[in-house]
């Protein structure tokens, strides 16, 4: 074998070994629920500048967000008592493994729901329910020791 192809083989194995690895390790990767956290922290935002209209249309006006508008504002002010919350993390776990799967096998690729975790004077938890067409709403607002 010439040298030029002993040495192309030699790259082209060594960029394999490499894009098997770096495939890997994105599957193992955890899915950052991004777009829901922004929508958690949107909620808390409209919260906090007291717009509370806003907030109570990204809900599923139910028994645990409130019905009308009057139930939700005594909810949220109950459980956000103030400002400063940090997003903490968000579960269950999911990994981009875990996302590609359910796609190959036409299951549905979002979870039905995701909480996330917020850092502040309590500890607040939101939980986002999937409604359908990358629609998520509100479907569980607490507060709750550490």
């Amino acid at each position: 074998m010439k040298k030029q192809y002993k040495k192309m083989s030699i790259y082209c194995l060594f960029l394999s070994i490499v894009l098997v690895l770096g495939t890997y390790y994105w599957l193992k990767l955890p899915y950052s629920f991004s777009y829901q956290r922004q929508l958690a922290t949107h909620f808390i935002n409209n919260i906090n500048n007291e717009e509370y209209e806003q907030a109570f249309s990204m809900t599923q006006r139910n028994l645990y967000t409130g019905k009308t508008l009057a139930e939700f504002k005594a909810k949220v002010v109950r459980e956000i008592p103030a400002s400063g919350y940090q997003f903490a993390y968000s579960f269950p776990k999911q990994t981009n493994g875990n996302r590609l799967r359910r796609w190959f096998n036409g299951n549905e690729v979002e979870m039905q729901d995701v909480n996330i975790e917020f850092k502040g004077p309590t500890d607040l938890r939101i939980t986002l329910r999937h409604t359908g067409d990358d629609k998520w709403e509100i479907f569980y607002i607490t507060s709750h020791a550490g």
